[in-house]
């Protein structure tokens, strides 16, 4: 393959961008008719989040024998704001890009298409939407990934985070759990931009004291309420036609406040799971505190999923609080569980959490920290 015969190309023509949703519909239209699958990516390109150019498509072009150009892969990028600490400096903004719906038609699979396409793009987001930014700045970007092929993504200068979640399992659940009385349901805007300001307060100053500590440069994406949106709005849009309850309809529950901690999370409808996408206790609290606000946490999540009769609840490992382990976490929910709940730490078989630095920088110097859930893509 020569690459004169390729061109990467980011697509603004609305007939282009169907015609891509209409190929990866079968790997992603789970539950849906083509019609729902193209209005909830619709959906998706009017949230908060996806605003302002920040969600671009992309697709690979071939070059015909008549000249004309045809689509032979695509993927989508969302530029995020993202939080950078290096010793000796404040903690600075910066841009960190998230990768998705990378798809080959099954009629162009083993030709080396997607290779092209991402060397390509991987080149492409070293100074995509960064007017205005120095050299130096644009050296501190990044661009991450949830992998569904394994290590894959290695040969593009991708490297790998821990793939532990905490999981429990709903499937010998007899009844319904009942939702705890000190636990406060997270079901407003209001409350939602709250705690997430409180987590991105928090945050920053972890960031700040860690890397003073270690001297290891760490970048986190900015969890604020614009960056959950993509998450609820998802939620919100599927659940009127994917639920199992009936009559379907949007969920109104998206997490829980207990003792100053909380919980985020997400009903996927198209999976049929739950998950947590940030668990958040103030530093203030040792950590006895956290694991009983932690449990009664879980137990909350559990009743939510077990409304939307899901069979499976999880807790990334990088989701949980920094006093806590995993391990202490599941050690403390086995001393009272939900009965018929079992719980297990698990290694994902997919979404792979994955991180380029851009411009070369060496990956060993940088650290992708709060590398959960809520960053998904």
């Amino acid at each position: 393959m020569t690459h004169d015969k390729y061109q990467l190309v980011n697509l603004t023509l609305k007939e282009e961008v169907r015609q891509c949703h209409e190929n990866n519909y079968t790997a992603w239209g789970k539950g849906l008719d083509l019609d729902d699958y193209l209005a909830r990516e619709q959906n998706f390109a009017s949230l908060p989040a996806t605003q302002d150019g920040n969600l671009t498509y992309w697709a690979l072009k071939e070059k015909q024998d008549d000249g004309s150009w045809k689509i032979m892969c695509s993927m989508e990028t969302l530029r995020r704001p993202a939080l950078l600490k290096v010793k000796g400096k404040p903690v600075e903004e910066t841009v960190c890009f998230g990768i998705g719906s990378v798809f080959t038609p099954p009629q162009n699979r083993g030709k080396g298409y997607a290779k092209i396409m991402l060397d390509q793009c991987s080149k492409r987001l070293d100074d995509w939407q960064m007017d205005g930014m120095s050299e130096s700045e644009k050296a501190k970007t990044s661009s991450v990934l949830w992998s569904d092929v394994n290590d894959y993504y290695k040969q593009f200068d991708y490297e790998l985070v821990d793939v532990r979640e905490l999981q429990f399992s709903l499937k010998g659940l007899e009844g319904a759990p009942e939702w705890p009385s000190e636990v406060e349901p997270i079901t407003t805007q209001d409350q939602i931009t709250k705690v997430s300001g409180r987590d991105e307060a928090q945050m920053r100053l972890a960031l700040d004291r860690d890397t003073e500590k270690d001297g290891i440069s760490r970048m986190a994406i900015v969890p604020n309420a614009v960056a959950h949106s993509t998450t609820f709005g998802r939620a919100k849009f599927l659940g009127p036609l994917l639920s199992k309850v009936e009559p379907k309809q949007a969920p109104s529950v998206f997490g829980a406040i207990h003792n100053e901690c909380f919980m985020l999370w997400t009903q996927d409808f198209a999976g049929g799971k739950h998950t947590a996408i940030r668990v958040f206790a103030p530093l203030s609290l040792d950590k006895h505190q956290v694991l009983e606000s932690c449990h009664l946490l879980i137990r909350a999540a559990l009743a939510e999923a077990a409304k939307w009769k899901f069979e499976k609840f999880s807790v990334w490992i990088q989701d949980l609080p920094e006093q806590v382990t995993i391990d202490e976490v599941l050690e403390h929910y086995n001393k009272n569980p939900v009965n018929g709940v079992s719980a297990q730490i698990y290694s994902r078989p997919d979404s792979w959490g994955m991180v380029r630095w851009h411009r070369g920088a060496h990956p060993g110097g940088i650290e992708w920290a709060y590398a959960g859930k809520y960053g998904w893509f």
